[in-house]
């Protein structure tokens, strides 16, 4: 059977006269959906941006240790860090240091580092707040030890690793310093972040991690009493290496602390 154009118009026709109410409401049940998806895509798109003005508008944290150069004795002896905020406004901003001796210990029976975390206070003993909300936001300093706080926490863990290798004890004893900053941003959403800190790098820790680091540390205050950072000894902290000996086992996986 030949068709010709005709015959097909004709066809087309009777087939559109036949199915007009069909035809008429899956039309209009496409439109409805080309509407709600231009519709999604939209409103998709104007989230997007929003997030994406929100990100360009935040503060931007930076952390510094500045170090104190002693020409007598060719040394770094105190170490100051400063808070500065190079982004958009931090509103109310606060920041408080969490210090942290960081005692970890290799044993052979165990393939896992056992890591066990003590809080030290006054390390930094004094801590400065801007009212501003960009620029210099915070400064922790420590001017009331005598040989400076970096000269003595470096000069204790070399005399705790000396004494622990003597004693056959495999692991190390570091210094570590988290920063909590909490703050508004422009929009008003509240941030609370903690950050490591150290002579290399700063990093954010997750929620996680930070809400662990926060809540030993206020555990720890709250059994007291803490260790003071000016009365530290090697012979002191040895005492708490063999604590930790004693123990079955200690946490493992906490931060690194200062080389």
């Amino acid at each position: 059977m030949r068709w010709s154009l005709s015959s097909v118009m004709v066809a087309l026709r009777r087939c559109l006269r036949t199915n007009k109410i069909l035809f008429e409401t899956v039309a209009a049940l496409l439109v409805s959906v080309m509407a709600l998806l231009v519709s999604y895509h939209a409103t998709r798109l104007a989230t997007l941006q929003t997030q994406l003005t929100k990100l360009e508008k935040q503060p931007l944290l930076r952390f510094d240790i500045d170090l104190d150069y002693d020409p007598a004795r060719q040394f770094y002896y105190r170490d100051t860090l400063v808070v500065t905020n190079d982004g958009a406004p931090a509103k109310d901003f606060n920041a408080s240091d969490y210090v942290f001796l960081r005692i970890e210990l290799r044993r052979p029976s165990n393939k896992n580092q056992d890591v066990k975390l003590v809080v030290v206070n006054g390390y930094y003993g004094v801590s400065f707040k801007s009212k501003n909300a960009t620029g210099r936001l915070a400064t922790f300093a420590n001017f009331s030890i005598r040989e400076g706080n970096h000269y003595k926490a470096v000069a204790l863990e070399r005399r705790v690793r000396d004494l622990m290798r003597e004693q056959g004890i495999l692991g190390q004893v570091s210094l570590v310093v988290y920063i909590r900053a909490v703050y508004h941003d422009i929009w008003g959403d509240l941030h609370d972040e903690t950050y490591r800190v150290d002579q290399l790098a700063t990093s954010r820790l997750d929620s996680t991690e930070a809400k662990q680091i926060r809540d030993e540390h206020e555990a720890q205050f709250r059994k007291g009493p803490v260790a003071e950072f000016d009365r530290l000894s090697a012979e002191g902290v040895m005492a708490m290496v063999r604590e930790s000996l004693a123990q079955p086992t200690a946490s493992p996986g906490a931060p690194e602390g200062r080389q």
